[in-house]
């Protein structure tokens, strides 16, 4: 019995891949694993999946996600990892816990997750962070390399287009409508700002709160999720600076 979240959700993914594979050892071309899975900070019943599967032709898509989505949950009963938990959303509905796409999402052929558009989190969650701590389930590694190779060319354009600084801004002004799913999405935003420096002040105390969240919402006052909320922007901000005069100075 793994005696960790991060041996539960490594013995998961092992048994996931085998047997989706087993089942079908010709149609996928990767399996791409990014967030909290691969930076090896997942929480049983808090933490989704950002994984995607490549697919070597159109046609296979259905039928490998069918498959894909039955062994998905039959291990998440078997294995008890919490999944329709962390995935759950309103009307008794479950979040997508992975992409599947067909060659046309190929990065070989075009940038399967490096949406510009920050209404989209993949241009975070699975350029960025494959980028920094993206593992390979399935296929070999010239994937990884090439998103490597798009994320240093187009560095600069996508810090100054921050995915996290639209979302800490949008969970301001949003506040009032839903002040705890603000708080999370501040979390969220001020966490992946820093967590290319995980002993940065900042990445700590976004690491507590997203923690110890179910306790924060309750404790906490309005006014200080506010406040909280309110400073995350400019802490992002900061960061995006920061990183911005890095880039010039080498540039330069």
């Amino acid at each position: 019995m793994p005696k960790t979240d991060e041996e539960a959700i490594t013995l998961f993914l092992n048994d996931f891949v085998n047997q989706l594979t087993s089942i079908y050892p010709s149609e996928i071309q990767y399996i791409i694993l990014a967030g909290s899975a691969s930076r090896g900070d997942f929480v049983l019943g808090k933490s989704d999946l950002d994984m995607g599967i490549i697919i070597k032709e159109t046609k296979n898509v259905a039928k490998v996600k069918k498959s894909a989505l039955e062994i998905f949950w039959k291990l998440d009963a078997k294995q008890n990892m919490k999944f329709k938990q962390s995935l759950s959303v309103p009307n008794g509905q479950y979040k997508p816990p992975f992409d599947v796409v067909g060659p046309e999402g190929n990065p070989k052929k075009r940038d399967l997750f490096a949406l510009i558009s920050p209404f989209f989190g993949y241009q975070r969650a699975m350029l960025q962070h494959t980028v920094r701590y993206g593992k390979i389930l399935y296929g070999d590694d010239s994937v990884l390399k090439l998103f490597k190779k798009r994320y240093s060319k187009w560095g600069l354009f996508k810090i100054l287009f921050s995915y996290d600084l639209f979302l800490s801004i949008f969970s301001v002004f949003s506040f009032f409508i839903d002040p705890d799913q603000s708080l999370r999405r501040s979390t969220r935003a001020l966490l992946y700002t820093f967590e290319d420096d995980l002993s940065h002040p900042l990445f700590k105390k976004a690491s507590l709160t997203r923690l110890n969240f179910d306790k924060i919402i309750k404790e906490w006052s309005v006014w200080r999720k506010f406040s909280f909320c309110l400073s995350v922007p400019f802490s992002v901000l900061s960061k995006i600076i920061s990183e911005v005069w890095k880039r010039f100075k080498i540039i330069f």
